[in-house]
């Protein structure tokens, strides 16, 4: 498998990441990147506002609690998990 990676890495036929994908890998590898910050290029589209509270609000149930928003989003997911998201929604 790691060989048949590394020739398709070569060949050039990976994908790059969508506007949103790069928006948040901009947003976030500054040293002094903020959650705000990631808040804001998130509420720019709205299929990853979709996918983000979906992805809070599965782990809310238990709870009863739901996040309507992107920043309750981000409580429920913490900063991490939250640009982990993103960027697995971007690539999808």
């Amino acid at each position: 498998i790691q060989d048949g990676f590394e020739e398709f890495k070569l060949s050039g036929g990976l994908p790059s990441p969508s506007g949103i994908g790069m928006a948040v890998l901009r947003a976030t590898q500054r040293e002094d990147a903020s959650l705000e910050a990631l808040i804001r290029c998130l509420e720019c589209d709205p299929a990853s506002v979709l996918r983000v509270l979906k992805a809070a609000n599965a782990r809310c149930v238990p709870q009863g609690l739901s996040a309507t928003s992107v920043f309750g989003a981000a409580v429920v997911l913490g900063p991490r998990e939250l640009r982990a998201s993103a960027l697995c929604f971007t690539l999808l």
